[in-house]
């Protein structure tokens, strides 16, 4: 049997619970939950270490940058970038890019188990300057991504090295959304090779603005990929819960 390339690869085999999805908003349950029930830690702001592999920056496991959610204890582990949303909101694509913060349980009890939980944010690149909060750690990340004239990266103060570089990031919330009062979560999977099925999803649907020269090279080095064709899923048996204020179904 001849193997399929990776990027033609579409679903896990007999996958019923794939990601990403398209949410509903008028679908969703709503849900009240207290805020310890979803509390992002590392939302105060902090400096963090990891690497660049690939498209992913690997977050170092100390200090663990903690997420708590329906009452397991998770370490963020790595950090994804896309060049374009895989998630949508009611038929639309929220934003032009989207990201993946991925966790892994800390817990001892929980070793064994490989339950993930993946936070979803959404971001526009605009021209110039934005209103909000300058978001140095995109700045930093990007220029990971930047080549040189010898085919290597060209890295500002915090990053070091070449591909597997180094990269210190001063304020790992800079890849949050500000406001995280409000989001929508359901069972899924991975969105890329080996799609596993063991993925709780937060998807903030509040996106943030950025200025395009802050994520011109990761943008670029993202669109450059081969794209995959594992596109929306079908929500099949599954429900999605939605948190806050805002457009949600009454039941």
């Amino acid at each position: 049997m001849s193997r399929i390339p990776l990027d033609q690869v579409t679903s896990m085999p007999n996958g019923t619970q794939q990601s990403p999805i398209d949410i509903v908003t008028k679908e969703a349950i709503a849900v009240q939950w207290p805020s310890t029930y979803f509390s992002v830690e590392y939302a105060k702001g902090g400096k963090v270490h990891g690497t660049i592999d690939g498209h992913n920056f690997l977050v170092d496991h100390l200090p663990p940058m903690l997420t708590y959610f329906g009452g397991k204890k998770y370490r963020l582990a790595k950090i994804h970038f896309h060049s374009h949303c895989e998630h949508q909101i009611d038929g639309e694509a929220p934003a032009h890019f989207e990201i993946h913060l991925l966790h892994v349980l800390l817990s001892e009890k929980d070793k064994d188990m490989n339950d993930k939980l993946v936070i979803a944010a959404f971001f526009d690149s605009v021209a110039g300057k934005t209103s909000k909060r300058h978001r140095e750690g995109f700045r930093t990340m990007d220029a990971s991504f930047a080549p040189k004239p010898s085919g290597k990266k060209e890295l500002v103060a915090g990053a070091k090295g070449g591909d597997g570089a180094e990269v210190e990031v001063s304020d790992i919330a800079d890849f949050l959304p500000d406001d995280l009062s409000e989001w929508y979560t359901y069972q899924g999977s991975l969105t890329s090779y080996p799609f596993t099925e063991d993925v709780t999803w937060v998807v903030i649907p509040k996106k943030e603005s950025i200025p395009d020269s802050d994520v011109k090279e990761l943008r670029a080095s993202h669109a450059a990929q081969p794209k995959r064709v594992h596109g929306l899923q079908p929500l099949n048996r599954r429900y999605v819960l939605h948190h806050g204020k805002g457009k949600r179904a009454s039941r």
